[in-house]
């Protein structure tokens, strides 16, 4: 069998594009103590260095709030999660602030137990 022929149309299509693999992340979450609805994400846990020291010193001593893993398909509460993604890639972290004064919904009363 000659092979010249599919390592020429190998080269001629170019490098293989990545697949459309689902890649996960591991997410870490700080709640700002200074700033009440203020949370941090990284991909790295305790790793700071991509955010800038301004927004640091905003945002005050962090509390570890959680850790999870990301996909682009997981759900979160207020958050876009492919926007995460694409922060904690570009620029290193996120930044979630959520209005502590926002209306919080509480189911009604069950129904009385018979």
């Amino acid at each position: 069998m000659d092979t010249r022929n599919s390592d020429l149309s190998a080269q001629t299509r170019g490098p293989e594009k990545p697949s459309n693999t689902e890649s996960t992340v591991n997410v870490f979450v700080y709640h700002s103590r200074k700033k009440n609805g203020y949370y941090l994400y990284v991909a790295q846990e305790n790793n700071f260095e991509r955010v800038p020291d301004n927004l640091l010193q905003a945002l005050g001593e962090l509390e570890p709030a959680l850790k999870f893993e990301l996909t682009r398909d997981r759900k979160l509460a207020t958050e876009n999660p492919e926007t995460v993604l694409k922060n904690l890639q570009e620029n290193g972290y996120h930044l979630q602030i959520t209005d502590p004064m926002a209306p919080v919904h509480v189911p009604d009363k069950a129904p009385a137990r018979s």
